[in-house]
């Protein structure tokens, strides 16, 4: 084992695999090209780049890791001694897994993966004090053994320990199935094996499982994860003689709260469960392990054996393992502060379903359930089922006072973190943050929201963003579904075909977050237009019971004491139909019929807030102009399909264009929208500009300048209606008059 501690930095993975270098000069390290075997081999001592001036090969260490892995794994043809030695049946298991013999060295190399299923490690297997021993690359990541064979759309990920667990598991698996009666047995196909649903991979060991485990947690998105660490026992401390917690069994806790707190949590976790006590099982061996149990069978602490020589002994073994297999308990999940089991954590389940009317009638039971909630709940599942439709996208802004239950949508949505990723608030899409040289690991929000509904429940934090610009302009790229950015440390960043959707929820403060100047994308949909006396009474006396059902109830780690059951149920239900909606919602929107009628509303309404929702350029006074209407005739259109599939109509019926519409309105609102309401009243009459200030409670000088601009943009005109008087008056446009009745009526 080459001792590479006193080597500058960057030349000890070189030195680490074989490499015998020279850096006297203190620039350049030379030695021979372990690929043409020239000694025209050269490395930075400062920067760890490496070229041969012979072959003209070249790269950083990551390259070089992954050459001498290809090279060395041409030159190897006899697995059989490392698989004998390992307990493995068959030699090409350790093909699968890029096990080679070094074309240095000669020592085995395993590899290991992040969790792209890129080479990042190269462990080295070395002869050292007796043993032989995985030892890792220095200044190398920590890499996850068998994520070459990994595949996405199984169900089922076993985590074992060590490399040569998980290839024992493996083989084993890819040769067995279930016999139907409660057994296993040996199969010669794949697509009948239990394989055929589960991958495995393998920790390099339980001090892996931290900050490098957190790395390999999108492998585990959604999926039954099933962890599968050591029987370690427990010792006393030499000193203290305090009992010292098993690896195995802290890598477990250390496992499931990594898991229970991941953003895209899995779909649940198990564990296997040697024992009771610090989960191991005093009758075997300390640190008896997978391979153990599968090649030695159920052997007594102490008893020796050799391996079981077939794979239907194997098999055999192998039910007896995977019964040992069971759910993680409440007391492998650490409570700090927030709950991760309240608020991410595994054990939060999404209840089937596919019916507004179930979904609705529970949260009447749940909540003091207005129309208000009931419309808002509508347009959020609406926007949530619209993300991956191509054209343009669905962004929804969800307005209310404090209180009428936004954040409890939010947070019901949130159950389902496979289409919804929530944050209460965001300081940017972007980040040019490197954990290593290259940078290659992006950090930023995007690649978290990508096909996903992105849930801001504390939206009024925007406005005291220092950075709100670079915010919303971030946003507006991404709106475009590209995003790009460049940094001065030389970092790029380059999103493309991003398809989101966006829910920023707040207060009316949220209405200062007006762009329109350069094209708003958000909808607005308004729970409550104030605080209305009766209503509130109405909820505070459900409040005030059911303080005095939960009085004597104490709250645990878990979801079910958090809220109340009726609450509960309602959330996962919301959960469960964000599913469903997801996963179903192309095949119903092309069943929905579109009357040409509704389709010319939808014309209408999004023309209708293009010119409600203009303003005067805070940027120039030059030119006065509104939006073209066609971003939001798309998005209005895209609402009212999508309205249609969440309610289960099979028509842009009634209902639907009447949510809709409020939805427009709900957008049109603001100082524009008041100024016509007052002049369609008025109708052909109109109204003096001072009179204009009494009805709006808008200071007249404030009034003069939004009539000017809406006479520029052709909403109003001004006229005397006694021309010896030098006084105008102020009305509608007659085209306006039009578009106004078309989508209020005469109102």
């Amino acid at each position: 084992m080459p001792k590479v501690v006193n080597a500058p930095t960057h030349l000890r993975p070189y030195l680490f695999h074989g490499l015998k270098l020279d850096w006297r000069n203190g620039t350049q390290a030379l030695g021979e090209c372990p690929f043409c075997g020239k000694k025209k081999f050269y490395v930075g001592v400062s920067n760890g780049l490496w070229d041969c001036k012979v072959c003209g090969a070249k790269g950083n260490s990551a390259s070089f890791l992954k050459q001498l892995l290809e090279i060395s794994d041409e030159g190897t043809s006899d697995y059989s001694t490392l698989a004998e030695d390992r307990g493995l049946l068959y030699p090409e298991t350790l093909i699968y897994w890029g096990v080679a013999q070094s074309d240095i060295t000669s020592d085995w190399l395993v590899p290991g993966y992040n969790a792209e299923g890129k080479l990042i490690q190269l462990y080295r297997y070395v002869r050292c004090g007796g043993k032989s021993t995985l030892f890792a690359t220095p200044q190398a990541n920590a890499g996850l053994y068998g994520v070459n064979l990994h595949d996405k759309n199984k169900r089922t990920v076993y985590v074992c320990e060590g490399p040569w667990d998980g290839m024992a598991l493996w083989e084993v698996l890819r040769r067995a199935k279930d016999s139907g009666n409660g057994n296993y047995i040996p199969t010669a196909s794949k697509s009948n094996s239990l394989y055929a649903s589960a991958n495995v991979v393998a920790v390099p060991g339980c001090g892996s499982v931290g900050e490098p485990f957190a790395r390999w947690l999108p492998l585990f998105a959604g999926k039954r994860v099933v962890l599968m660490f050591d029987n370690d026992h427990p010792r006393k401390h030499p000193t203290t003689k305090v009992i010292v917690e098993p690896a195995g069994y802290l890598a477990l806790k250390r496992a499931v709260n990594i898991l229970a707190s991941a953003e895209e949590a899995p779909a649940e976790v198990l564990f296997l469960q040697w024992g009771k006590d610090y989960n191991h099982d005093p009758s075997l061996s300390d640190g008896y392990d997978v391979r153990d149990w599968l090649t030695k069978g159920l052997l007594p602490m102490g008893a020796a054996g050799s391996h079981a020589s077939g794979i239907e002994a194997r098999v055999g073994l192998l039910k007896g393992l995977l019964d040992k297999i069971s759910l993680v308990s409440g007391e492998l999940v650490v409570g700090q502060g927030k709950s991760a089991s309240t608020k991410r954590g595994v054990e939060i389940a999404c209840l089937p379903c596919d019916s507004w009317m179930i979904l609705e009638r529970a949260w009447r039971k749940a909540l003091h359930w207005t129309e208000g909630l009931d419309r808002a709940l509508s347009v959020m599942l609406s926007c949530v089922a619209s993300t991956n439709l191509i054209d343009d996208q669905l962004w929804c802004r969800i307005i209310g006072p404090a209180s009428c239950g936004k954040s409890t949508l939010c947070e019901a949505l949130s159950i389902c973190k496979k289409y919804v990723y929530a944050k209460s608030t965001i300081r940017g899409f972007h980040s040019g943050y490197k954990a290593d040289k290259e940078g290659a690991e992006d950090f930023g929000l995007i690649p978290k929201v990508r096909g996903k509904t992105l849930v801001t429940k504390d939206g009024d934090t925007l406005l005291q963003s220092p950075n709100l610009s670079q915010i919303l302009s971030e946003a507006r790229d991404l709106y475009d579904s590209t995003a790009r950015v460049h940094y001065r440390h030389g970092i790029s960043r380059d999103h493309e075909g991003v398809r989101m959707t966006w829910l920023l929820c707040g207060t009316n403060s949220l209405r200062q977050l007006d762009s329109s100047e350069l094209g708003e994308r958000f909808l607005d949909c308004v729970i409550m237009e104030d605080i209305d006396e009766k209503q509130e009474d109405d909820v505070l006396w459900r409040i005030v019971n059911r303080a005095v059902r939960n009085s004597a109830v104490e709250a645990d780690e878990q979801l079910e004491s958090q809220y109340d059951p009726e609450l509960v149920k309602a959330m996962q239900l919301t959960g469960g139909y964000v599913s469903y909606l997801r996963e179903h919602v192309t095949e119903f929107t092309v069943k929905v019929e579109k009357p040409d009628l509704e389709l010319r509303r939808c014309m209408a309404l999004g023309k209708f807030v293009a010119y409600m929702r203009a303003r005067p350029s805070l940027r120039q006074d030059e030119i006065a102009e509104r939006e073209f209407a066609g971003r939001l005739v798309s998005q209005l259109m895209r609402l009212a399909q999508c309205m249609a599939v969440v309610l289960n109509r099979d028509s842009l019926d009634q209902e639907v264009m009447r949510r809709v519409t409020r939805t427009a309105l709900d957008t049109a609102r603001g100082r524009t929208f008041d100024i016509c309401k007052q002049l369609a009243q008025s109708g052909v009459e109109g109204i003096y500009c001072n009179a204009m200030t009494a009805l709006i409670n808008v200071p007249e000088a404030k009034v003069a300048q939004l009539l000017g601009f809406l006479r520029k943009i052709k909403v109003v005109e001004r006229f005397r209606p006694n021309p010896a008087i030098n006084r105008g008056k102020w009305r509608l446009t007659e085209r306006l008059r039009d578009l106004w009745n078309e989508v209020l009526g005469c109102s």
